[in-house]
């Protein structure tokens, strides 16, 4: 696109009976990103998300610059007490329609993570800590509905996991974690991967949501629906028991992680990643599969590292927002993904901790600050500050 000078100010078309005004370039996202040839700085609307959105040709990515409303119509974490009957934690409490919902148990006996979204449905659910798929039978479930925010079940006996060790209730006695993301709503057909899939995106969040059925060879892709190319992703069999990968820029595309385990990042699996579709060397046979990818978006998310340097004040990380949630986990060094967020720990130390590879109940261990503009670690506990060791994170606002 050619750059051009205006020197006269009738070109603006400013009137003063304000009946007319300048105009950008207006395209889909579509057209947006089979653009080519970009010139830092450039200025577009964009008529799939009404936005207007600038080139940043250092980072080879389209930003906006008319962010609608803030982070807690993005991402927000609810806390609530069981009562023994359904309870629907409600859009005016969350702030926005969630699309996924994350829930733990944060005390009584141990309970899995469970995991629901919008483009599988409620009752379908996954468990982070554990291996085993969606169990789409069973009427054990906790998320019954996510109409006007979401439903929890209402027995107070009923386990959501049938199969595996730690079910645990979701309304009874107890207290729970929600953390609540919005992406696209309603999923759309995505064909740019040799696999179709369906997507439902959110391009302030820099999130999306991908559901696909068939193999996770490398010789197939599929699309992910951020018109960047993805720094984290995590994906799940729904129909075969088979570990949680994880993917993340800063380990690489030449090693994978498991969000069931604690163990470091290895080579046994592989990764491609484009600004259109993604692909894994897991598992030759069909299946059905779930995706949660991110991308970092300024004042909203950051997918990033830090090294460790073993000394209880930690390295500082700089985020540029607030973080409401942060999950860390070393690359290589050995230790649990470790989750915060400043509804649990609303003053530091953000001391509140829980696993997203452990049933464990919530625990207390001082591991960060939450600050203004970023976190900091505190410790020098190697799972989490080990010297001259990689830690990995998401954080949103």
């Amino acid at each position: 696109m050619a750059i051009t000078k205006i020197t006269t100010p009738e070109l603006f078309n400013l009137q003063s009976n304000n009946t007319e005004g300048t105009q950008l370039p207006v395209m889909t996202r579509a057209e947006r990103i089979a653009m080519t040839g970009m010139s830092n700085g450039e200025l577009i609307f964009n008529s799939t998300t009404d936005s207007v959105e600038y080139y940043d040709l250092g980072a080879t990515a389209w930003y906006k610059i008319d962010y609608k409303g803030d982070p807690l119509e993005n991402f927000n974490t609810v806390l609530y007490t069981g009562n023994g009957s359904a309870q629907t934690l409600n859009v005016s409490t969350i702030g926005f329609q969630p699309d996924l919902v994350w829930l733990k148990q944060r005390t009584g006996s141990l309970a899995n993570h469970l995991v629901a979204d919008t483009v599988r449905g409620p009752w379908k659910i996954i468990y982070p800590n554990i291996i085993y798929s969606s169990d789409r039978t069973s009427v054990d479930k906790a998320i019954t509905s996510f109409a006007d925010g979401f439903t929890v079940k209402d027995t107070t006996q009923g386990t959501y996991e049938c199969n595996g060790p730690n079910g645990g209730t979701y309304s009874g006695n107890g207290t729970y974690v929600a953390w609540c993301f919005k992406a696209g709503g309603a999923a759309v057909a995505n064909t740019n991967g040799s696999i179709n899939s369906q997507v439902s995106v959110n391009d302030t969040l820099g999130f999306s949501i991908v559901s696909y059925t068939g193999p996770a060879l490398i010789a197939n892709t599929v699309g992910h629906g951020l018109g960047q190319t993805p720094e984290m992703i995590i994906l799940k069999s729904t129909s075969v028991n088979r570990n949680w990968n994880v993917f993340h820029k800063d380990v690489g595309t030449s090693k994978n992680m498991h969000l069931n385990e604690a163990s470091i990042a290895d080579t046994s699996e592989y990764w491609t990643a484009s600004t259109d579709t993604f692909s894994i060397q897991d598992y030759s046979a069909s299946a059905d599969w779930i995706a949660y990818c991110f991308v970092s978006k300024p004042g909203f998310s950051k997918v990033g590292s830090y090294t460790g340097n073993g000394n209880s004040t930690g390295p500082v990380v700089p985020l540029g927002f607030p973080p409401a949630w942060v999950m860390i986990k070393g690359a290589n060094e050995a230790g649990d993904w470790m989750i915060f967020d400043n509804k649990r720990s609303p003053t530091n130390p953000a001391n509140k901790r829980i696993d997203a590879n452990t049933s464990d109940n919530e625990s207390t261990d001082a591991v960060m600050d939450l600050n203004s503009d970023g976190f900091q670690i505190k410790t020098a506990s190697a799972g989490k500050n080990a010297i001259n060791k990689t830690f990995i994170y998401l954080a949103l606002a």
